[in-house]
């Protein structure tokens, strides 16, 4: 037997626009977009848990899938609970789990990294949550302070007409401090990064004793930063894409003039990623609004010219367009990683 639920949201940043109707079904649940039809499917041997939570309509439901992935559907009234809980333990087995979150308005807290989420704790209560795949950019505004861009959200209504919308679009978190080694996960070839939440263990220590702490060093020597580490958690995270394939094809130290930097840029299926010493961007293919190939005045380079819609960002600055320059003479071999 199959339960219909009726003006369920798709939870995300274009949850205001995805209202549908959710089905709940032995063989798993399954969403269907009122105005698209787009449908969004989870088979019941994908669900871990189930989760409760009050939002900004009504109350959500949080499925948890056993590949760490997170998906919520939003706009169920309070006294769904019962008759909702009652139907999930039927059809799955699972209890639907209350959670609190913390509504006590601090800006200070603590932090943790869940599969592709970071989770923003205040008094052992989660305060927020943020999507780490909807995440463009991240950079160290500061040696304590990190921040991070967000992609815009796809506003287009099924009629093609643009929708006007607030969204969230950049954080700043203030982290103090130098990364505890005990915190940070076990790997010698890679970058250091904070270990998922799942793998965290609680380290008791002794305030009375002379124990030492344990910090993490760079390559030069130096004890890493807590805002440093947090920082490359997150861009490992949100690249997610990135590092489950392989990328068609990287260029090695491109000079871009502006933003004005050397970047490594790898060419993934749906986007690109610029890697330079500072910065990180991930740029979507859809955001590539005009190209232009142009000869410099010298007669020596070509520029290349990418328009960009949004722009990207360093702090306060928008960058429209990205300038590539390359000599006129100079040639590039590359191999594609694509089948033929």
């Amino acid at each position: 037997m199959a339960t219909d639920f009726g003006d369920i949201y798709l939870g995300g940043r274009n949850g205001p626009l995805s209202k549908g109707k959710l089905k709940i079904a032995e063989a798993g649940l399954g969403w269907k977009n009122a105005s698209t039809g787009a449908i969004v499917t989870i088979s019941a041997t994908d669900i871990q848990k189930l989760h409760w939570v009050r939002v900004c309509k009504d109350y959500q439901l949080k499925v948890f899938k056993t590949d760490g992935s997170v998906i919520k559907f939003d706009g169920f009234p309070r006294d769904l609970y019962d008759s909702l809980a009652s139907v999930l333990k039927s059809c799955y087995s699972l209890n639907l789990e209350q959670k609190d979150l913390s509504l006590r308005g601090w800006n200070w807290g603590s932090s943790a990294f869940q599969n592709n989420q970071l989770i923003f704790s205040v008094a052992n209560k989660t305060a927020f949550e943020v999507p780490l795949n909807e995440v463009a950019n991240t950079s160290l505004a500061s040696k304590t302070e990190v921040m991070i861009e967000f992609a815009p959200p796809d506003l287009i209504e099924a009629t093609g007409q643009k929708i006007k919308e607030d969204v969230l679009v950049e954080m700043r978190f203030f982290v103090p401090g130098l990364a505890d080694g005990d915190m940070v996960a076990d790997d010698e070839d890679g970058p250091a990064v904070y270990k998922d939440l799942s793998e965290q263990k609680k380290v008791e220590k002794d305030d009375a004793s002379d124990q030492e702490e344990t910090f993490v060093v760079g390559d030069d020597g130096e004890a890493l930063t807590a805002a440093a580490v947090f920082c490359e958690t997150i861009k490992q995270k949100a690249a997610i894409e990135a590092i489950g394939g392989e990328a068609v094809v990287k260029f090695d130290d491109l000079l871009c003039l502006t933003p004005r930097s050397r970047f490594e840029i790898s060419l993934y299926q749906d986007f690109l990623r610029l890697r330079g010493k500072s910065y990180d961007y991930k740029v979507l293919y859809k955001s590539v609004t005009k190209i232009f190939l142009l000869p410099k005045p010298d007669e020596l380079h070509w520029m290349l010219v990418i328009g960009l819609n949004p722009p990207i960002r360093q702090g306060q600055t928008r960058y429209p367009y990205l300038v590539f320059q390359f000599d006129r003479d100079d040639e590039i071999d590359c191999d594609l990683n694509m089948e033929e």
